[in-house]
């Protein structure tokens, strides 16, 4: 415990006795502590002990500062993407241990990782825009008075189900692209504007499907037992698309097919979970 130096009292000067009554005072006020107390050595009448300072644990001279924190500004996105992410498939990986963004050169086989998170962001803002903007596919909520339980595989009263809708984003006004008991999501236009690719559990699993942009001409491209496909992109030229997919391995891998469904295959061996790719255009 900290101790500190007595201080010593203030000494000021001794008034004189105005008159000998109060001289005649002062000396039986002094007989009278003497009697009582003791006899103290005298401090003049006058004497003023300042009040010391509290005692405790002293504050260190020198404190270690502390940063303080960045606050990360909301990233304004871009209209595009960098022309040199063009042709790549942007994907999340765990192969860091955690969600990290990388890229992959279809062509060389060549992955880079990625430092930024924005451009799987915008790429993913623009996946659901015709290349014009006029257009965007979306999922809206559907609730209606029976709707289709794909874990059960039965009507239930009062369901909701996942659609997608097509939205003029000049008039604001919107229009049904599917219309089917289960949900369907993750809709993306192909380069040419014309087909929507999406994933549909009408058939009691995730499977992708394409459309025209009026709805008409559904195809299904994908088929599995119990195994799920997801995620489709179209490739820049509009002959592929790419997904990712559990099938064969149990992990998300990445997968490619022909853009009417030929031609499966898995696009990288790997042996972590590689999921979520936008093929850039």
């Amino acid at each position: 415990m900290a101790t500190t130096t007595p201080t010593p009292p203030v000494i000021a000067s001794t008034a004189t006795p105005a008159n000998a009554a109060t001289a005649a005072l002062q000396a039986a006020q002094a007989t009278l502590s003497a009697l009582t107390v003791g006899t103290q050595t005298p401090l003049p009448p006058d004497a003023r002990t300042p009040t010391p300072a509290p005692s405790g644990t002293p504050l260190p001279l020198l404190v270690r500062d502390t940063p303080r924190p960045t606050l990360t500004p909301t990233p304004v996105l871009p209209a595009s993407l960098p022309a040199a992410l063009k042709g790549l498939i942007l994907f999340h990986s765990d192969r860091d241990g955690q969600a990290t963004l990388f890229a992959l050169d279809p062509a060389a086989a060549a992955v880079y990782r990625v430092t930024q998170e924005w451009p799987f962001l915008l790429g993913q803002k623009l996946e659901g825009r015709t290349p014009d903007g006029a257009f965007s596919a979306e999922v809206r909520m559907v609730t209606d008075a029976t709707g289709w339980d794909p874990i059960n595989n039965r009507l239930e009263s009062g369901g909701s189900r996942a659609q997608v809708i097509v939205r003029d984003n000049k008039y604001n006004t919107t229009r049904p692209l599917t219309d089917m008991r289960a949900w369907n999501y993750d809709p993306v236009w192909s380069p040419a504007g014309d087909r929507i690719a999406f994933v549909s559990q009408e058939p009691g699993n995730d499977e992708i499907f394409s459309a025209n942009a009026d709805g008409s001409d559904l195809k299904r491209l994908t088929s599995n037992t119990w195994e799920w496909d997801k995620h489709p992109s179209w490739s820049p030229d509009g002959t592929k698309i790419v997904f990712w997919s559990n099938r064969e391995t149990g992990r998300r891998q990445l997968w490619i097919m022909d853009a009417d469904g030929r031609n499966q295959r898995r696009l990288l061996d790997s042996p972590y979970n590689d999921w979520g790719p936008i093929w850039v255009k």
